[in-house]
């Protein structure tokens, strides 16, 4: 049965191609739209390398405190990470990034000097983040605790510096200081915040790291846990804040929900007391609901004026005992086929579309955008991933239903006698 309605799909497609154009590429614009949109969200909140363990992942940003200085909101100090938080029982990883804002260069052979995205991190790092390395190994907590000047580095870079990806040994000058290269990992890609960096060294070895900013628990550490149990976790960071408030009476500490899981780190800002998920649905609800109704109204007028052409062919293929049963199947399956193959240069187009345009997609729903370092890679694992094809599929199917089903059902209602008159 299948074959057959490939087969009258395929006729019809050749006797009647500017519907099969139009159709095809109003499908293609639409399954190309709501798969762009899917995959904004699927690279933000599914695992991706090398954030693969996001689902464990929680995330402390940002602390409010009020001394005697006033009121300061900002990055956690090396002090509360070192004496407070390396040490929290219901993690299973705690690591940091030190997140000082500062502009890095590292020189070429030709002696000119290439801007580079570093991130300034512990040894845990490579515990909560499944990096591939290509060679060598990551710094160690011999390497971290002395603060050696040696460095991670992505394969991109590799090749731009040396013109290979096998540097494990070789030097590089950052910032005027020379820093040995101990590995060389698969890059990740720059959507992904929190873990991208073309270099990666220890934090021990950047001058000024354990400095505050005008508090003792103000500074410029993020901090990230590996835990199973979020709420035990949070239970024990509130319980390490309150105790330190009321042992400093005069400071007045505030963390909000934090530490958050991934998923609402993406969505919220921590001091974001008025956040709601039905807001945030909603939002997206409505943004996906434009782009896959609109098309469908324009669709279904199509097949509507498509129907009221075929009605002498539906009339004598009822008179000959076809059920309005078998006769929906038929017009729904040939929708369908041809939905498949708007859909299939739908995921094209979206993949020049996303390509073309991703430094600026990727931030569009963000409230806040800032500019992503060293642009978006769209790796594999990213756009082809089975959650994407899936949703575009299901995309195909509620396409074909929303624009097929009421005119071929109306269609199908006009008694045999008056379609075989409809063209005489």
């Amino acid at each position: 049965m299948f074959k057959t309605y490939c087969k009258q799909t395929w006729q019809m497609m050749k006797q009647n191609r500017l519907f099969t154009g139009i159709y095809v590429v109003g499908t293609a614009l639409a399954i190309a739209t709501t798969t762009a949109f899917a995959i904004i969200y699927y690279v933000k909140i599914a695992p991706i390398y090398p954030e693969t363990q996001r689902n464990e992942t929680y995330y402390f940003t940002k602390m409010r405190d009020k001394s005697d200085y006033g009121w300061y909101e900002s990055r956690l100090s090396h002090e509360f990470l070192k004496n407070k938080l390396y040490d929290v029982k219901n993690a299973d990883v705690t690591t940091a990034w030190y997140d000082n804002w500062q502009e890095y260069y590292v020189d070429k052979a030709d002696k000119s000097r290439l801007q580079v995205t570093v991130k300034a991190v512990d040894n845990n790092w490579w515990d909560m983040f499944r990096f591939d390395f290509k060679s060598g190994r990551p710094f160690g907590a011999t390497d971290f605790e002395s603060g050696t000047h040696t460095a991670v580095i992505t394969t991109t870079l590799a090749d731009k510096l040396f013109g290979k990806e096998d540097v494990e040994g070789e030097s590089l000058v950052l910032n005027y200081i020379p820093y040995r290269i101990c590995g060389v990992v698969k890059p990740g890609s720059g959507v992904n915040y929190n873990s991208f960096a073309d270099i990666y060294i220890p934090y021990t070895s950047v001058a000024g790291y354990d400095k505050k900013v005008g508090s003792d628990y103000a500074g410029n550490f993020i901090v990230l846990f590996k835990s199973q149990d979020g709420d035990a976790l949070k239970s024990e960071i509130d319980e390490i804040v309150r105790i330190e408030a009321s042992t400093n009476t005069d400071h007045d500490l505030q963390i909000w929900k934090q530490p958050m899981p991934h998923v609402l780190n993406v969505f919220m800002y921590p001091s974001d007391e008025d956040f709601s998920w039905w807001e945030v649905i909603k939002d997206k609800l409505i943004i996906f609901l434009v782009l896959l109704i609109v098309p469908a109204l324009n669709l279904s007028g199509m097949i509507s004026s498509r129907m009221e052409m075929r009605s002498t062919e539906l009339g004598v293929r009822k008179s000959f005992g076809a059920t309005r049963g078998v006769l929906l199947r038929q017009v729904l399956w040939e929708n369908l086929l041809l939905t498949i193959v708007g859909g299939v240069i739908g995921l094209c187009l979206t993949w020049l579309f996303i390509n073309a345009t991703s430094d600026w997609l990727f931030s569009i729903f963000d409230t806040f955008p800032e500019e992503i370092p060293g642009g978006i890679s769209i790796t594999s694992d990213m756009f082809f991933a089975p959650v994407v094809f899936i949703f575009s599929f299901l995309v195909c199917v509620i396409l074909n239903l929303l624009s097929g089903l009421i005119p071929a059902w109306r269609s199908l209602k006009h008694p045999i006698v008056s379609s075989l008159k409809e063209k005489q």
